[in-house]
């Protein structure tokens, strides 16, 4: 069995990511919970997983493919935050930052950065669609709930405050950040 990974008293890698996607699952979940809704938590969980795992995931791979050394990290606060709102919200808002993926470069430049951090949200973007024409295709309704969790993922990471990938990109290229944002800001809202 892995050891849990802890320095300096910061949980990183794999059991800190799987931590963050319980406490998400629970967060988005609390509503279908509350009414004893068990069979949507499954989708729920579906949905955290393509959308928060594949949004680290990405960060991760597109650092290491830029030669950085990169690592999910937990941040507690950030998991506090998310189980408090979404209980007194009944999950109507989810602070979805229980932790980041932090990198270290050798040489990193405003463009390195934002590439990394659209990384992310693109990923949400790609499965929030997919997820939308499987749904569409098959009429499957547990897709749409990956989709809208996927479409507010996007958006939430790429509002333009530091430190989410929206603050990033948008230092990058205004015109990248404003395409993605749109996109996800349309769907999260209409669809």
């Amino acid at each position: 069995m892995r050891e849990i990974q802890i320095k300096y008293g910061i949980m990183y890698g794999a059991p800190a990511l799987l931590i963050s996607w319980i406490v998400l699952t629970i967060a988005f979940g609390i509503r279908y919970l509350v009414v004893g809704a068990w069979h949507v938590l499954l989708w729920v969980a579906a949905a955290v997983a393509t959308g928060f795992i594949f949004h680290e995931l990405a960060h991760r791979e597109v650092a290491r493919r830029f030669g950085c050394r990169a690592e999910y990290v937990l941040w507690p606060t950030g998991l506090a935050m998310a189980l408090f709102l979404a209980l007194i919200s009944m999950g109507s808002f989810v602070f979805a930052a229980p932790g980041a993926v932090m990198f270290a470069c050798i040489y990193a430049s405003r463009r390195t950065e934002g590439m990394i951090a659209a990384a992310g949200p693109l990923a949400n973007i790609v499965v929030a669609l997919v997820s939308q024409l499987l749904h569409a295709l098959t009429g499957i309704w547990g897709l749409a709930v990956v989709a809208n969790v996927n479409w507010f993922l996007a958006f939430f990471n790429l509002l333009p405050f530091d430190p989410l990938d929206g603050a990033k990109v948008m230092r990058y290229n205004m015109l990248v950040w404003l395409a993605l944002f749109t996109a996800s800001a349309l769907f999260t809202f209409v669809y």
